[in-house]
């Protein structure tokens, strides 16, 4: 990735793609994720991941994929979101994910950069 502007389109592209909140398959077979950087974002819930989002996860054949959380939240930081993640998806490499408190979105910008770029994400 070289630029912040292509983490944002992957984080759009995770959520046009079908990942969406409370998918269900009939169907045993995992469905395969065809990106390999999978940001999931999700409300602040209990210090997890929003219960809907543990059916989706569960979905998906996330093989060799690179999961990277985010949150919104009011009180705590992660709570037990990235170990809730690795539990339903253990074939992928999970991130430190980034908590966002919602009152405090002035200087967003930067922390999301510098968030991304201790990731090794962006590459200058």
């Amino acid at each position: 990735m070289k630029s912040l502007r292509m983490v944002a389109q992957l984080c759009i592209l995770f959520f046009c793609t079908g990942l969406d909140a409370g998918a269900q398959t009939n169907s045993p077979k995992k469905i395969r994720v065809a990106y390999d950087v999978i940001f999931i974002g999700s409300p602040y819930c209990w210090a997890t991941i929003a219960s809907p989002f543990t059916t989706s996860l569960a979905s998906y054949d996330f093989l060799d994929k690179t999961i990277v959380p985010f949150k919104t939240r009011e009180g705590s930081r992660m709570g037990h979101t990235e170990s809730d993640i690795r539990k339903l998806c253990p074939k992928a490499t999970v991130l430190e994910g980034l908590p966002v408190r919602g009152s405090n979105t002035t200087s967003l910008g930067e922390v999301v950069w510098e968030w991304v770029q201790k990731l090794k994400l962006v590459i200058k």
